[in-house]
């Protein structure tokens, strides 16, 4: 049985936000630039944690939410990035920083 490599990321910082798989830049929202970023420098964290550091003005529940949707949307514009176990803990999978 043949395995599917994992996708090739690569995050760059410094000089603009650049996301590539592949060698490919890829187009990324600002609000899921900002948590891939926080993933990528402080590596995984609890999801109340992500959301407390992203949306800090907002109620708990609506920080939860905005860190709900930024993770559907990377799941579905970047499949592969994000290693989220769907309850606790978010990371980055695989990105070379």
């Amino acid at each position: 049985m043949l395995s599917t490599p994992e996708p090739q990321w690569s995050l760059t910082l410094l000089n603009g936000w650049t996301l590539t798989q592949a060698g490919h830049r890829q187009k990324v929202a600002h609000r899921q630039q900002r948590l891939i970023t926080a993933l990528a420098l402080l590596g995984e964290r609890p999801r109340t944690f992500l959301s407390g550091l992203l949306w800090p003005d907002s109620s708990e529940a609506q920080a939860a939410v905005g860190l709900r949707v930024s993770i559907w949307h990377i799941n579905h514009e970047l499949p592969g990035l994000l290693d989220a176990d769907g309850t606790t803990d978010v990371s980055v999978a695989s990105v070379r920083r």
